[in-house]
């Protein structure tokens, strides 16, 4: 695993900022701290022997997103 750099950190600094504002007490918010999740969730072994997501989400800085639980708010991520 990778280290954690500048640009991690301030993301996360960032959306620890923004989140608990938009979500309130419709959420319970954690930040990098160990879950239990469906298997179905994780990241699974291919026939090639690759872990990998089924799907990936690529978003730019500037662009405003809907989170997957809450559609109907959106995060400015130019912020």
């Amino acid at each position: 695993m990778v280290s954690k750099g500048r640009a991690h950190e301030t993301c996360l600094r960032n959306l620890l900022r923004e989140l608990p504002k938009m979500i309130g007490d419709r959420g319970t918010l954690q930040s990098q701290a160990p879950i239990t999740i469906p298997t179905n969730s994780e990241p699974y072994q291919n026939k090639q022997g690759e872990f990998g997501y089924a799907n990936r989400r690529i978003v730019l800085p500037n662009q405003v997103i809907s989170l997957p639980c809450f559609p109907d708010l959106l995060l400015d991520l130019s912020k």
